[in-house]
């Protein structure tokens, strides 16, 4: 291993390990960010925008954990309507069949079905 190489990799476990030390971030790439470390950095009742939402798992562990409003946005059809349903009780979370982006428009949106080993794209489905 090159010396630039070795360098690199030891700036890059300090840089990491900073971060964990003041701000509690994981050191470990593949570790979640424990929700409740993100909430002291929040105030209270705070509002939350849940890009990619999914079927809402992830908006209802916020929501336990943190309290607040969560804005859950889901571009998939199919997906939203999971979405939805799960959520459908709660009055805190609310749902958007939507994708955001930083420009106004419709753009081609890829979903990708199955594992990554087996991956099938369906193409030109028009997001608005």
């Amino acid at each position: 291993m090159n010396l630039i190489k070795r360098i690199r990799i030891k700036l890059t476990t300090l840089w990491e390990f900073n971060l964990f030390q003041r701000f509690g971030f994981p050191i470990v790439k593949q570790e979640k960010i424990s929700k409740s470390i993100i909430k002291k950095y929040l105030p209270d009742q705070p509002i939350i925008i849940d890009c990619g939402a999914h079927d809402g798992a992830d908006s209802e562990e916020l929501l336990m954990i943190l309290g607040g409003q969560i804005h859950a946005f889901e571009p998939v059809n199919a997906i939203y309507q999971r979405l939805r349903t799960r959520v459908s009780k709660n009055e805190n979370i609310h749902c958007y069949k939507l994708a955001l982006s930083d420009q106004t428009g419709i753009q081609t949106f890829y979903v990708s079905e199955g594992n990554l080993m087996h991956q099938v794209l369906y193409l030109n489905q028009k997001i608005i």
